[in-house]
Order: C-alpha cells, then sequence, then structure tokens
C-alpha cells in the first residue's frame, strides 16, 4: 500500500481560452483527463482528497472565456502511477 500523506503535492497547470459557452462542461472534463495522465506518465498520482481548480472568465472585448485549471498530485514513481 502506498502511503500519499506526507509527501509533497505538486500542482500541474493548463490556461487557455473556450470560444463556445456550450462546450465549457465537456472541454473542463477531457482538460482534466489529459492532465492526469501527463500526470501519470510522470509518476504522479492524483490527489483524490483535492478537487481540481477551473475557473473562468468572460473576456467581453474579444468575446471568449480564458481558464485556468489546476489539479494536485503526489510523486509515487513511473511504475506505480499507470
Amino acid at each position: 500500500m502506498v502511503n500519499l500523506h506526507h509527501k509533497p503535492i505538486k500542482i500541474f497547470k493548463l490556461a487557455g481560452i473556450i470560444k463556445d459557452d456550450a462546450a465549457i462542461g465537456r472541454l473542463r472534463t477531457e482538460y482534466i483527463r489529459i492532465l492526469t495522465q501527463d500526470m501519470r506518465d510522470n509518476g504522479y498520482a492524483l490527489r483524490l482528497d483535492i478537487d481540481p481548480d477551473f475557473t473562468i472568465q468572460y473576456n467581453s472585448k474579444h468575446e471568449y472565456f480564458e481558464f485556468n485549471l489546476s489539479i494536485y498530485g503526489t510523486y509515487i514513481g513511473r511504475k506505480k502511477s499507470k
């Protein structure tokens, strides 16, 4: 059993724009999946006790949404993370 407590937590971040407000929910899920896979490829496990942070802000000048996504992981090694 791997003890994830008391190990350093690393933040994985992604930022960008979404032009269609109807796609926000779908893209949020997809971006979390992509970041989670990137974490696993680097030997990290997703911290299930810390929810992902997904924030959006509407840019009225350019008429799109800017988003920031942060998810949290703990290093457990590449073999265990797969």
